[in-house]
């Protein structure tokens, strides 16, 4: 039936009567790659008759044009827009097209064809000039996409309803900070992907975002310096990378450093059993971490071959500890006294991943990737309460973890032309093993593997496109008890988009997920919180599925100053894990378990960018999500709320922003989590390769609280950063390059293990 459907649209579809082929090349004779290749209509100059973009070897075709009088335009952002009058009776061959570099923006026609283009599962996005001048490298520019928002609080990438951003490089699964390194100037255009593909379905991903990149001719070395400091408090971002290319070889080495030293926080807890109480006030407490990554890369290309290996380091130590107040409040007696908590936490990771590629044509390629990792973790968490003249009401409580973690992930993909649209079909295999010791008896060893087939088949009818995509997913675990289980799930997806006319497209995505829980909640450790109230392990957890719908509009002004975007979404989740409280006699533990029912959730998003001036750009969004579900404790029905606007300015080489971003809380299980507010602003001038300036970071309320509550308890901890009420830092940026580095050929697949075995409670924040 699948494959019926397929040849049934493309019989309707393509009848093709003739073609219009040509190669593109630059005024160095090498190929152009993604040049948009347009035919319109003569009397209609807004109607596109066919549309393609050139390949690896800067060719294009055209087919299935009836015969007539057509414009034939040739746009890419960075060059000279060609157009030309052609009368096509049979099929024609252009021979070489020679496209003249521009740096700048081109005339409103082409930029109503280039800046956005809809597909069947991704959104083409070629940066406008004033988002290009936005911060000082890629990481801001595409930040400032009314798509994405960054999270100044963590520094990542997200999309503007809050999905966490999957970034890839050239096809090379890259983070913020490596996406930080690029020059805006180098994107050539961003394939978004709102809804995963297929291929990372198994993965807990909300969006995928590959860049790429045009690099061109010759050899380079580039130095590049990317600071940010506080002065007001210990606070910042530090990045150092240096890279040589030439036609065959691409060698980079980088440095990344996050780091925190905080000295104003506070940590406020209640714990309510029945009629007892403890009562926890904080004092100025502080918080020290650092977050270490070091890259080695080499990659070479030769003739159809690509090579590509990455060493990783990484380093991330933390440590909090606080003092409090205590009042413990029983039936009879209220009595005061002290406490302490102190915790540290710290995982080392060295990861070796090894890429091959064989292009057989200019569309077929096969690609393999193993990827190695190596995790020690550790975290010491120690509780401590002294009550005034009450001995008895004193504890000390010490919760020890170490763990070793090795995972092997390996993938296979082909890709191909299949029916004049994209075919690809791909396995991918990951073995990971956790041992880990808590208070140094209790010893967990478990593994699991996962094993998923995957395929895909994109293509375009008229002013359709679509991706049909099917995947199956086996995990298999070994338990704590020994016990070994398998899970299958088979994952449909589907996404069809209508180009309505050329300012509005819409997109109906709908597939089948699962979600697989991390290592460090499958032991059966117990780690105290509080006298009666605990953090459970779960051995018997095991992975869930759930069925994803969303249905999307996308607005792109001709002139591209107003841009919209709306979408509602329902998912369904059968049978979800997540937070749960337990009574067992007078005591409380907090688990992450399997629901007995299923969830419903629903909401809608609603984006939008404005540009009244070439200067100025508005960007408000608002978040909304409705979930429906019960745990053993409580009939959840939820609410979230998120909003926010900001704006951005751009005066020749001197640049500002600011933002302002709602409270907002989620719910998972019985367990809430609130997040304050902030507001952001920043200053910046940019000279050259050379760029200052200053943020400031300002919250009312600056904390994190997260509550919970059963029948007959109830608790909430939260954590207040005073140093965040007002924190500035300052920039400063330096690139240093010479020659121009070759466009080397991308990576296909991309992959990587973030699984320490430590969770949340177990790691210092």
């Amino acid at each position: 039936m699948y494959l019926f459907i397929l040849c049934l649209l493309n019989t309707i579809c393509c009848t093709a009567q003739f073609a219009v082929k040509g190669k593109c090349i630059d005024e160095k004779s090498l190929p152009v790659i993604g040049v948009n290749v347009s035919i319109f209509e003569v009397q209609d100059t807004g109607r596109i008759v066919k549309e393609v973009t050139t390949n690896q070897g800067g060719e294009f075709n055209c087919d299935g044009v009836p015969g007539g009088r057509y414009i034939l335009q040739l746009s890419m952002v960075g060059y000279k827009p060609i157009k030309r009058n052609i009368y096509i009776d049979s099929n024609i061959d252009l021979g070489l097209i020679t496209l003249k570099e521009n740096t700048k923006l081109l005339n409103n026609i082409v930029v109503t064809a280039n800046m956005l283009k809809s597909y069947g599962n991704k959104d083409e996005i070629f940066l406008p000039e004033r988002n290009r001048k936005i911060g000082t490298n890629a990481f801001d520019a595409i930040s400032s996409l009314p798509q994405f928002k960054k999270n100044y609080s963590t520094d990542e990438l997200e999309t503007t309803d809050r999905k966490s951003v999957l970034i890839l490089i050239d096809g090379k699964r890259s983070s913020a900070k490596e996406l930080s390194l690029l020059k805006s100037d180098e994107i050539k255009k961003l394939n978004f992907y709102s809804e995963p593909p297929v291929r990372y379905a198994h993965e807990n991903v909300g969006a995928v975002l590959e860049v790429v990149t045009k690099r061109k001719t010759d050899k380079q070395y580039s130095l590049y310096l990317n600071t940010k400091d506080s002065f007001t408090t210990g606070y910042g971002t530090d990045v150092a990378n240096i890279m040589y290319s030439d036609s065959l070889n691409q060698l980079s080495a980088a440095y990344f450093i996050d780091y925190r030293s905080l000295n104003k926080n506070l940590m406020n807890n209640t714990y309510q059993y029945g009629n007892n109480g403890n009562y926890y006030d904080g004092e100025p407490g502080t918080y020290i971490g650092q977050y270490h990554i070091g890259q080695l890369t080499y990659q070479r290309n030769k003739g159809s071959n690509m090579f590509n290996a990455k060493l990783e380091y990484r380093k991330n130590p933390g440590r909090e500890k606080y003092n409090q107040q205590v009042i413990s409040d029983t039936a009879e007696n209220e009595y005061t006294g002290t406490s302490g908590r102190k915790m540290i936490s710290d995982y080392d990771s060295w990861s070796l991943d090894l890429y091959f590629m064989k292009n057989f044509t200019c569309t077929r390629a096969l690609s393999i990737n193993a990827v190695n990792t190596y995790y020690t973790s550790s975290s010491d968490n120690t509780l401590s309460r002294i009550i005034s003249g009450q001995p008895s009401m004193n504890y000390s409580y010490e919760n020890r973890f170490k763990n070793i973690s090795y995972s092997l992930i390996t993938e296979v993909l082909y890709s191909d032309k299949l029916w004049k649209g994209e075919w690809n079909i791909g396995a991918y295999f990951r073995y990971k093993n956790l041992h880990q010791t808590f208070n140094n008896n209790d010893k967990s060893d478990l593994n699991y593997k996962k094993e998923y087939g995957y395929t895909d088949y994109s293509n375009k009818c008229g002013k359709l496109s679509y991706t049909f995509g099917l995947g199956i997913e086996n995990t298999a675990y070994h338990t704590l008890s020994g016990d070994n289980y398998n899970y299958l799930v088979v994952k449909p997806s589907v996404s069809l988009n209508y180009k309505w006319s050329k300012t509005l497209s819409s997109r109906l995505n709908s597939s089948v997920k699962s979600q697989i829980p991390d290592v460090g909640y499958l032991t059966n450790s117990i780690e105290s919180i509080d006298e009666n109230f605990f953090s459970e392990g779960n051995t018997n957890l095991k992975p869930y599925y759930y069925y994803n719908n969303e249905l999307k509009f996308q607005f792109m002004s001709g002139n591209n100053k107003l841009f919209l975007s709306s979408s509602i979404f329902y998912n369904y989740y059968v049978n979800p894990n997540a937070s749960i409280l337990i009574k067992e006699n007078k005591n409380i533990y907090m688990q992450y378990a399997r629901l007995d029912n299923n969830m419903n959730e629903l909401g809608y998003s609603v984006t939008g960018s404005y540009s009244p001036a070439q200067w100025i750009t508005i960007q408000p969004f608002y978040n909304y999500s409705y979930k429906d579900y019960r745990t053993p404790n409580n009939l959840i029905r939820h609410s979230f709320n998120n909003a926010g606007v900001s704006l951005q300015f751009v005066l020749k080489e001197l640049q500002m922003a600011w933002s302002w971003d709602l409270p907002f809380t989620s719910v998972d299980g019985d367990i809430y989590n609130k997040n304050s507010g902030d507001t952001f602003m920043s200053v910046l001038w940019k000279h050259k390769s050379v760029s200052f300036g200053a943020e400031w970071i300002s919250e009312l309320h600056p904390s994190f609280k997260v509550y919970g509550k059963m029948n007959g308890f109830h608790y909430s901890e939260e954590t207040v950063w005073n140093n965040f009420r007002n924190l500035i830092d300052i920039k400063f940026t330096y690139y240093l390059s010479k020659g121009k580095s070759r466009n080397h050929a991308c990576k296909k697949i991309s992959n990587s293990d973030s699984d320490s075995g430590l969770v949340k409670s177990n790691t210092a924040k």
